[in-house]
């Protein structure tokens, strides 16, 4: 199976939630990931009722989910990276080109202002009287 050098989900799972979602109108998704994934293919769609990122699996991660679904725990938590809507919603953008010997010249123009930072900056300005 090739895999595509993005943040879209593998093995088609887009296709699989949307098509999950067109059938029940109480869809859950849960995403086990090491990072951030577009997810603006289904996550606007109005079956999709919920959304629990739970990062990478554990023993008991079976239960400690079921223990959020039920409502019997609150994680309350953030994740250690920030996930947009869109691509286009990050500051920095993936830089590609060249062949492996080549050395591509990144221009850091946005200094700190990247992650949670860019966000936050963002949604300052979006919120503002």
């Amino acid at each position: 199976m090739a895999y595509s050098k993005n943040l879209t989900l593998w093995g088609n799972s887009d296709d699989l939630i949307t098509t999950v979602a067109n059938n029940n109108n109480n869809t859950i998704v849960v995403v086990h990931s090491v990072g951030p994934n577009i997810i603006e293919a289904w996550v606007d769609h109005p079956n999709v009722t919920a959304l629990i990122w739970a990062g990478v699996p554990g023993q008991e991660a079976g239960n400690s989910i079921v223990d959020v679904l039920y409502g019997d725990y609150n994680p309350s938590g953030r994740l250690p990276y920030t996930i947009a809507k869109s691509i286009d919603d990050y500051s920095a953008q993936l830089v590609t080109g060249g062949t492996d010997a080549d050395i591509l010249s990144i221009p850091y123009t946005e200094g700190l202002m990247i992650d949670y930072r860019h966000f936050d900056a963002v949604s300052r300005l979006i919120s503002a009287p």
